[in-house]
């Protein structure tokens, strides 16, 4: 009988304890802080021109190609040299964050995103998802998908990035 009530009481706490959300059927952990609503001016930027400047930032922090990663820029002095007219962001209010995650298949978008900072690391959590769902044919092709997003200020501390493909 005390083996039943100790079985029980360990399963209730597992599932009271869980801390992930239900999102289109699967579960997913819980995001963190959400990017801050931003001008016209900067979603047109990055709408435009996403791919070449998260390149060019990832690129000129060492990141390869072939992994997740993103990098946080605090300051003017942070942004890469590229033959763009940039936005103006407020980075004494503000922390830019660009990254890239590596999908199954060409066409999956950031849908979702948020960081949660602990213990010296900040984590970016990117719900992916791909435009036909879960009808989609997945095609056998690797690619790098660019993200970004502006933030509360945060430290520039060591980062990685965890993918949630859904």
């Amino acid at each position: 009988m005390n083996k039943l009530f100790f079985y029980v009481a360990l399963a209730a706490g597992l599932v009271a304890c869980n801390d992930d959300k239900e999102d289109g059927g699967n579960k997913i952990p819980e995001l963190g802080v959400q990017p801050v609503a931003v001008s016209t001016e900067i979603q047109e930027f990055f709408e435009e021109n996403l791919e070449e400047f998260a390149g060019r930032v990832l690129y000129e922090n060492g990141v390869e190609p072939s992994e997740n990663a993103c990098v946080m820029i605090n300051s003017v002095d942070e942004l890469p040299d590229v033959d763009l007219t940039l936005p103006i962001f407020d980075f004494a209010t503000h922390t830019l964050v660009v990254g890239q995650y590596i999908a199954g298949n060409a066409g999956s978008y950031p849908a979702q995103q948020g960081v949660v900072v602990r213990d010296g690391t900040a984590t970016f959590n990117v719900v992916v998802r791909y435009p036909g769902g879960d009808d989609m044919e997945l095609l056998p092709v690797i690619s790098s998908e660019f993200f970004w997003g502006l933030y509360p200020k945060m430290p520039t501390i060591s980062t990685e990035v965890n993918v949630l493909f859904n």
